[in-house]
């Protein structure tokens, strides 16, 4: 929203929330001083009419516009200025300071203190309530943002959900009509398979999501080897890669790689980005997979030779109902899902691309647990294997 397109309730003929720019001291002095100068230059040429009377009378704009435009203490310069002038130069230089003068004065300062203070007061006000406007219109912005994703989310998952299921509504009408050979019932089998799962997959993500928003995702927690777990993704991920010529190279080092966790989540969190690094590599790319141990912690590098991150969208990788280019099929909610569920462990996912076609570098990292003992004991918390994740606040 272009705000500054925006009709502008005004005081005195300025917007509000213009005045919330504060001018330089010098300048607000400086325009106090021409303001009594020209006050003054007035004066002294009305003084073939006006006489002696009222010498005071006319410098009452020139405080005003010193306040208006200064503040208070500007404004209260003027009022010196203009008495000083009035006092030396627009009386008679004889006669002593007789009682009327007296009067004069003290009403021109009074009046000139209540005007500073109103506009003092009034800027202040404006300002303020520039402010309210300005967090306002904020406010009004971010709610009509969140109802566009709202829209675009309904728009998505309509589309998402629509098309496995005119598949599987296409192919049924086919084996009800029994116009099918035998191998075609195959392939209507499958197909129906694949898009069922797709839509299981879709629903699973809406739920995940729901779940991590509201802080009752559950994670059933045990000891278990890292490294096995990485395996068996590279595995269950390498005939997708190979069908694209797809090189993945892993790399784990020996030994235990212990950490205290959910292995099906935790299953979900590596096949979300293998399945992204093979999803948006090209042909006879390549995946490498490395595990590490950094002081206490594991981490895991999973790098591509992909269609890479734009720079801009980088920041917003891990937020929900993101996508890289619009063409691409889900939801957007596949690694807002693994950034909740590594920090639910303890842990930190972050990416990296040098840009648009380069490749890019997931990175998470999860706490490792000391080596088993002698005995082989369970850590302390073993017997508290099952609990809600809650969103931290």
């Amino acid at each position: 929203m272009d705000v500054a397109k925006e009709d502008r309730p005004a005081v005195f003929g300025l917007p509000l929330g213009a005045v919330a720019v504060q001018p330089s001291a010098a300048r607000r002095f400086g325009v106090s001083v021409l303001a009594v100068a020209a006050m003054s230059a007035i004066r002294l040429s009305l003084t073939p009419v006006l006489g002696h009377s009222s010498p005071y009378l006319l410098f009452t704009p020139a405080v005003m516009v010193a306040a208006w435009y200064g503040g208070l203490w500007p404004g209260i310069l003027a009022i010196s200025l203009s008495t000083a002038v009035g006092t030396r130069f627009l009386r008679p230089s004889v006669g002593g300071f007789p009682i009327e003068d007296w009067d004069r004065l003290s009403l021109f300062v009074v009046v000139g203190m209540a005007v500073t203070w109103l506009q003092v007061t009034v800027a202040a006000s404006t300002e303020r309530i520039g402010m309210l406007l300005t967090r306002e219109r904020a406010a009004r912005a971010e709610a009509e943002a969140a109802d566009r994703a709202k829209d675009d989310f309904l728009a998505t998952i309509s589309h998402e959900l629509r098309g496995p299921l005119t598949v599987v509504i296409g192919w049924a009408s086919l084996l009800r009509e029994h116009a099918l050979d035998l191998a075609s019932v195959r392939k209507a089998a499958d197909v129906i398979e694949r898009n069922a799962q797709t839509q299981e997959r879709l629903v699973e993500d809406i739920v995940d999501s729901v779940r991590a928003s509201r802080g009752t995702m559950r994670l059933e927690r045990r000891r278990l080897d890292l490294a096995s777990l990485v395996a068996a993704v590279v595995d269950a991920t390498r005939p997708a890669a190979e069908r694209l010529g797809i090189a993945v190279q892993v790399t784990i080092p020996p030994g235990e790689s212990a950490v205290w966790g959910d292995p099906v989540r935790l299953h979900q969190v590596l096949s979300n980005i293998l399945n992204n690094a093979v999803k948006f590599n090209r042909k006879g790319g390549a995946i490498a997979v490395r595990l590490d141990h950094v002081n206490d912690r594991a981490c895991i590098t999973v790098m591509d030779t992909g269609a890479g991150i734009e720079a801009d969208f980088l920041p917003h990788v891990f937020e929900p109902f993101k996508k890289r280019h619009a063409s691409t099929q889900g939801l957007g909610l596949g690694l807002a899902i693994v950034r909740h569920l590594v920090e639910a462990h303890g842990g930190h996912v972050g990416a990296a691309s040098p840009g648009r076609g380069q490749g890019s570098t997931f990175t998470l990292s999860l706490p490792l647990m000391p080596p088993r003992d002698a005995a082989g004991e369970a850590p302390p918390c073993a017997a508290r294997s099952s609990h809600a994740v809650r969103r931290s606040s």
